[in-house]
Order: C-alpha cells, then sequence, then structure tokens
C-alpha cells in the first residue's frame, strides 16, 4: 500500500515536468498556412486541423506573395516595399531576407531546391525578369528576363520547367535547366495578374487572365492553348485538387466567390460565395479542405465534399498571399512567434498560458 502511495505521489510530481518539457500537442499537428498581413507586416500560421491561428511571424513591408516548400521546413514570402524575399525557417522561427528588387511573385519546385521570384514594379519598374535563387545557399544564381511584368508562376512536378505568366497577355515557357526562355506564348489579349497551376503528371497547366473571365487550358507537351474555361468573374488565384479533378478559382473584384470546376469537362458546377474579394486559395493536402484569404481579414474553410464555407479563422493586416502554394507540413517551432491576435480581439487567454509554460522568448 505504502508502495502504491509513492508511486502515485512520484506520477503527480512528475506529470507537471513531463507538460512543461514536452512541445505543445499543436506543433505535431498541422499542414499549417501561411497567410501573409499586406498591411501589418506579419505572416499568420494556422493549424488547418483545428483552424486555430497559432501565432505570428514578422516580415517585412507589405509582405505580398507566400510559397512552402514540400517539406515544410523553408516559407518564402516578397516584400515588394523593401526589395527583398523573407526566407522563414520554420524548425527555428528565424528569418533570412535575400534580396531582390521589387519581388512580386514567388514559388519553390518540388524539391525544395530553387525559389522563383518574379520581380514586378508596376508600371514605373516593371523589371521584367525572373530572379533564380539556391535555396541550399540562399544565394541569386541567375536571372532570367521574360514577358512585360510577371504575375504568375508554376514549376511542373518533374521541375524541368517554369511556366511565367506576363501582365503583357504572354506565358513565357523556361527551361530550368539552362534558365533559357524556350517559348512563349500568347494568351488570346487577355492581360495577366493571375496565376498558372499545373497538374501533378504535368500535362496541362492553367492559367487565369484577370482582366477577362476565363482560364487558359496549356498543353504542356506542345506549349499551345488547347482550351478556354469561362467564367462568371475574373479569375485570381487558382488552386488544384490532389488528385486535379477540381480547379478553384478564386474571384475578386466584387465577384467574391469561388467557382469550382470539373477538369474532365471544363465545366463550372459550384459556385461559393464570400463576403468580400476572394484572394489566395490552397487546398489541404488530404483534399477535402480548402482555405481561402478574404480582403475582409479573414481565412475562410471550405468542405470541398460539399463546396461550402463551414469556418471563418480571423487574420488581421489585409491578408493577401497571392499563391496557392501557402500550405506546408507541420514542422513549425514556436520560436520567434507574436501572439494570435485578431482585428479588434484581445490575447487570448490560452495562448498566454502556452507562452509562459513553452514558449520562452
Amino acid at each position: 500500500m505504502t508502495q502504491r502511495v509513492l508511486c502515485l505521489l512520484f506520477s503527480s510530481l512528475l506529470l507537471p515536468l513531463v507538460l512543461l518539457s514536452a512541445p505543445p500537442a499543436w506543433v505535431r499537428k498541422g499542414p499549417f498556412a501561411y497567410v501573409a498581413n499586406f498591411k501589418a507586416g506579419t505572416v499568420s500560421v494556422i493549424d488547418t486541423s483545428t483552424n486555430r491561428v497559432l501565432g505570428t511571424i514578422p516580415a517585412g513591408n507589405n509582405p505580398f506573395c507566400v510559397a512552402v516548400n514540400a517539406t515544410g521546413s523553408r516559407v518564402y514570402v516578397t516584400n515588394p516595399n523593401d526589395n527583398n524575399v523573407s526566407i522563414i525557417d520554420t524548425t527555428t522561427g528565424s528569418v533570412t531576407n535575400v534580396a531582390v528588387a521589387t519581388p512580386y511573385v514567388v514559388t519553390v519546385n518540388r524539391s525544395g531546391t530553387r525559389v522563383y521570384v518574379g520581380q514586378n514594379g508596376g508600371n514605373e519598374d516593371p523589371h521584367n525578369s525572373v530572379t533564380v535563387i539556391d535555396a541550399s545557399s540562399n544565394a541569386v544564381i541567375a536571372t532570367i528576363t521574360v514577358g512585360r511584368q510577371p504575375t504568375g508562376l508554376a514549376v511542373n512536378p518533374a521541375e524541368t520547367r517554369l511556366y511565367v505568366e506576363n501582365s503583357d497577355s504572354t506565358l513565357s515557357v523556361i527551361d530550368t535547366g539552362s534558365n533559357a526562355v524556350i517559348a512563349t506564348v500568347g494568351l488570346n489579349a487577355t492581360a495577366g495578374a493571375s496565376t498558372i497551376v499545373v497538374n501533378p503528371s504535368g500535362t496541362l497547366a492553367y492559367i487565369g487572365g484577370s482582366d477577362g473571365s476565363q482560364v487558359h487550358v496549356l498543353d504542356t507537351s506542345s506549349n499551345t492553348i488547347i482550351g478556354e474555361i469561362s467564367l462568371n468573374g475574373r479569375p485570381g488565384i487558382l488552386a488544384l485538387s490532389p488528385d486535379a479533378s477540381r480547379l478553384y478559382v478564386g474571384e475578386g473584384f466584387n465577384a467574391n466567390q469561388v467557382e469550382v470546376i470539373d477538369t474532365t469537362t471544363n465545366s463550372i458546377i459550384a459556385t461559393i460565395r464570400v463576403n468580400s474579394d476572394a484572394g489566395a486559395i490552397a487546398v489541404r493536402s488530404d483534399g477535402a479542405r480548402a482555405f481561402l484569404t478574404l480582403a475582409s481579414n479573414a481565412v475562410v474553410v471550405i468542405d470541398t465534399a460539399t463546396n461550402t464555407v463551414v469556418d471563418t479563422i480571423g487574420v488581421c493586416g489585409s491578408p493577401t498571399t497571392f499563391s496557392s502554394q501557402f500550405i506546408g507540413p507541420a514542422v513549425v517551432s514556436p520560436a520567434g512567434f507574436g501572439p494570435p491576435v485578431s482585428c479588434g480581439e484581445r490575447l487570448p487567454k490560452w495562448w498566454q498560458v502556452l507562452r509562459s509554460q513553452v514558449m520562452p522568448r
């Protein structure tokens, strides 16, 4: 009896130590979404398994576009007004800045070895180029001249081609081995300012043009446009489901909706209404949820089985993100996190307690 009492007493004393030394449960969940808050100069980190904002990470002045590598260990954020790209090491929370003039959009290849940054400073400083960064050294290794004011980037799964949508209604196709433009494709006089997605087999690319109401379908073997998908609004960010059976098109410009396209028929099968301009959209790796940033300081969660909004997550500072590559596996350290405060809200008590126990500065 005495031995049992001593054992229970020892266990009760040990338990608080275990709780304090072990990482919090949410660190092992995920995947995580990284949302750039344009006005706040931060990136919000969202656990997509719980729809909880875990914290914020400082970025540059007016962060715009986000890309997460396939392992979730690095997050790349363009800061156009600072002329640099912030590289977040999610295992430590540290941020490194790499100088790139007027960075606008960013993408990273599947193996995480190369980062591509479209440079677009508007009409006054268009740049018309893509900068290539070696992800192992964070060094700029090439600059590629493309069409006017690049607005969309995508690398094929084989990592042999980079597709660049330009504001002069062209698509630049780049051989990633030589960093040379090997084809320029006309986009039916539809201006850019949208994004590109490539299907998992690399055979088709979908290209939006925000000054028109269609998505272009590119045959990547011949670099020719083989179809147009008519929309009810102007496309912004495009995202594919993991099996490429559905294409999600976020539409801003007061359309305030997401159109869902069946890629076997290239027809609209659902329209999801939201309360403000649709921004970036990305589909979680299991395909069950899509996450859409809104100008109204929110991220809405879409159930892809029913095509309905099932949750709203508050963020603060005009979320942009301008990407479909902002969700990655959970490899996040709480080091360097700021509080997950939404606009007008107080610091959550759960975060204060957790911070004092397992996230000392």
